[in-house]
């Protein structure tokens, strides 16, 4: 039985960090001083989170642009954005 309950809070944890990866199908467009190639939107995040002036980050494709500021967020199909976990 324990066993299962430390699965669970496990599984949980792990679903958790998915989920606080970013916005799904969301950008965040302008104010970007930076774009650099990142493998996964987590990537843009951590990079984002690292960098002292980033405050948001939008990623599509490869591409991580690294925000100043904290624009307006706005639908578009397959693009996945945050606010820098900092």
């Amino acid at each position: 039985m324990r066993y299962f309950v430390l699965l669970a809070i496990v599984v949980t944890a792990q679903i958790g960090a998915a989920w606080a990866t970013g916005d799904v199908n969301t950008a965040r467009p302008g104010a970007s001083f930076a774009t650099v190639q990142a493998e996964t939107a987590a990537a843009c995040d951590r990079l984002c989170a690292d960098d002292t002036l980033c405050m948001a980050w939008s990623f599509h494709g490869n591409a991580c642009e690294l925000k100043a500021v904290v624009p307006s967020a706005i639908a578009q199909e397959g693009a996945i954005s945050g606010i820098s976990t900092r």
